[in-house]
This record gives C-alpha cells, structure tokens and sequence, in this order.
C-alpha cells in the first residue's frame, strides 16, 4: 500500500467511526475528571516568593572604631551558630523551619544554620542578621509568619548574651513571607478531562486501525 492510500485509508476509517471514536474519548475524558474529583478540593502549590526576615541594629558607643572585630563573621562563626541551636531547640520547632531536620545529622543541620541565619556587617556598628529561606526550600509558611521574626530577635539577643554588644538599637526591619497559592481542583478536573479525551481518541483510532488492516489486509500494507 503507499503512502497515500495508506493515508487515504486512515481517513476513510475515521469518517465512517466518527461517532465511536468521539464518544471513547467522552468515556476516557469522563473518568478521567472521576478520578481527580474524588480525590482533593484544592491543591497546594510551591510558596510564590523567598522568606526573608531581618532587622538592622545599631551598636551605641561603638567602640571599635577601626572595625577591626568583623561581626559577620564573627557572629555567623559556627561555634555560635551551633550553640544558637542547642540553646533554642527546645523553644522552636525546628522539624517546621527546616522539614526533616530530626533526620539530619548535626553537619547538615549546621549547614542549614549556615545557609539560612545570615549576618551582614556594614561597618560603625551597623549590623544586619536576618532568616533567609528560599522558596525552593522546604518550609512551614504558617510557623514563619507565627514565630519567624521572633526567632531573629532571640539569635540577636543571644549574641548579646554571648558578647555583650552594649546599648544598641533595632534602626530598622523587614518581615517578607510569601503566601502558598492554591489551585482549585475544578481547574485540574478540566485538564485531566481534556487529557482523557484526547488520549481515548488516540485509543480507539489505533484500536480501528488495527482491526481494519487484519480484517481487510491480513497485517500487512
């Protein structure tokens, strides 16, 4: 058979099944959508932005007019990063900051304390220490807005507790939480739908195409 009878047949096959092959891929589309609706309302997407938290303080009567102590890393040193921890664990739920976290080990869980409790030093005393997460990152937005700017302030008092600052003052803040989007499940159903539909078309013509050529040509073109 050539190509164009070949085509030619398909076309044939199409136009006198029409009916059937619409009506497979309503069946397909139908149960399709039934699968998805029995199983949630909603669905619950990836957070739509970092979280980040911080305040900048103020070191009054700075004394070290040289900057020669350098806070950012002096601060974020892993020392009291790691003892940060130790003293906070039983206040905060680390397993809602960072899922898992009763899985990691004490390196991994230094990591996160590194890659999140971040330090910058501006010089003259300025010094800003903030919660940053990215949105890729596993969190509970709900425990952040609930105590993540209260986390921040215990970090910064206890570094004063460690190593007195002296006077200082909070010059300014920000709190950026992200919400966690929604999709309704009435917009997945019609997807799935439209899925199923256009899989059962593609189900029944090859299922006709099939049929047709061992009926009429024993399998072969």
């Amino acid at each position: 058979m050539s190509d164009h009878s070949a085509i030619s047949y398909v076309v044939n096959i199409v136009k006198r099944k029409w009916i059937i092959i619409i009506l497979t891929g309503v069946l397909f589309s139908v149960f399709f959508m039934g699968f998805k609706y029995s199983t949630k309302d909603s669905y619950t997407l990836a957070p739509n932005g970092d979280v980040y938290i911080a305040e900048v303080i103020k070191i009054n009567n700075y004394p070290d007019q040289n900057d020669t102590l350098k806070y950012d890393k002096y601060f974020a040193s892993t020392t009291y990063l790691y003892s940060f921890y130790k003293s906070s664990k039983d206040t905060y739920d680390y397993e809602k900051l960072s899922p898992g976290w009763k899985n990691k080990t004490d390196s991994q869980k230094l990591e996160w304390m590194n890659k999140h409790l971040i330090v910058k030093y501006f010089g003259a005393g300025r010094v800003e220490i903030s919660l940053d997460i990215k949105k890729s990152d596993a969190m509970d937005l709900a425990y952040l807005k609930n105590h993540g700017k209260e986390y921040v302030d215990s970090f910064v008092s206890f570094l004063n507790s460690k190593d007195t600052l002296g006077e200082y003052q909070v010059v300014d803040t920000i709190e950026s939480i992200p919400e966690h989007l929604t999709i309704s499940n009435k917009n997945v159903i019609v997807k799935y739908g439209i899925i199923g539909f256009i899989l059962g078309i593609a189900f029944m013509t090859t299922v006709m195409l099939i049929y047709g050529m061992r009926k009429n040509y024993n399998g072969k073109f």
